[in-house]
């Protein structure tokens, strides 16, 4: 009896493994970047609202080539978000920002904060990476286009324009075409 206990168990977890590894042949991994940029102009205020602009994904084009139908893609995740600060200014940097986030927008629906200023990037830094939600984004990655936005709260008046690129860095995953 506990021999025949021993042997189900060991085909069972033989078939797990088989399932499993089944499973991980048929998936696919891959990443895909989008960045919009950003203008502070020069102001006395300290909060300054960033445009909200239009990223269009080409999602249908970025499936085709990894073998992936969008109904059998199951995620797509931030695994980065990274900003960048450039000026006619030398001396600009992420020393001025406090506080800021970055929002997505698809169609009519509310913006959903997807990163937001870490208080510690550094001193000096001219590249920030953000905190970012885990947060399964499918469904904007899964339209044709959504909006980006956000804020900034600086800790003093800026003098010049600056420009504030944001890079999204997205994992998607899903099941390769023509795989059960």
């Amino acid at each position: 009896m506990k021999r025949l206990i021993k042997l189900l168990f060991l085909f069972s977890l033989i078939g797990v493994l088989a399932g499993g590894c089944e499973l991980l042949r048929n998936s696919v991994k891959f990443n895909e970047d989008y960045s919009v940029t950003f203008t502070i102009n020069a102001s006395e205020d300290l909060e300054h609202d960033f445009i909200e602009q239009v990223i269009t994904t080409n999602i249908q084009e970025i499936l085709d080539d990894n073998g992936v139908s969008a109904e059998k893609l199951r995620s797509a995740t931030l695994i980065e978000v990274r900003a960048e600060i450039e000026s006619g200014s030398s001396e600009i940097n992420f020393d001025k920002v406090v506080d800021g986030e970055v929002y997505l927008k698809l169609g009519t629906k509310s913006p959903l904060k997807v990163a937001w200023w870490d208080t510690s990037t550094g001193s000096g830094k001219t590249v920030a990476y953000l905190d970012h939600t885990s947060e399964n984004l499918k469904d904007y990655i899964l339209a044709d286009t959504f909006s980006a936005g956000g804020w900034v709260e600086l800790n003093k008046p800026t003098e010049g324009t600056s420009w504030v690129t944001v890079y999204l860095v997205f994992e998607l995953d899903g099941k390769i075409l023509g795989k059960a």
